[in-house]
């Protein structure tokens, strides 16, 4: 019926599922979005049907695998939070240095 939760029984378990989560993380989302930018959009592109479920597709699996694993495999989910945290970090550190940049060219007057 419903899946069982792991019983990790070495740390090594543990490492090997963290390590899955985080890799397969990027590995899912990478090949969903190699998806969405193949398929052709537009008038003339993919019916709409199709345009809609490779929307609503990273929604599902990466909600539904944080779920999922959440109850069965914790150190899995643990791994893709992980992927996503460290993801937000560096975009957030973008951010940072993205904000410094345009506040220096603002008050050099536009000249670098």
């Amino acid at each position: 019926m419903w899946p069982r939760r792991t019983v990790y029984a070495t740390r090594e378990q543990k490492r090997r599922d963290f390590i899955l989560g985080l890799v397969g993380w990027y590995a899912v989302n990478g090949a969903l979005l190699v998806l969405n930018l193949a398929t052709p959009q537009g008038p003339d592109g993919a019916p709409q049907a199709v345009v809609d479920t490779l929307v609503a597709l990273p929604w599902v699996l990466n909600v539904g695998g944080l779920i999922l694993f959440g109850f069965t495999r914790h150190w899995v989910a643990l791994g893709m939070l992980g992927a996503f945290a460290a993801l937000l970090a560096l975009l957030v550190i973008a951010g940072v240095f993205l904000t410094v940049a345009c506040f220096v060219l603002l008050a050099s007057g536009g000249q670098l």
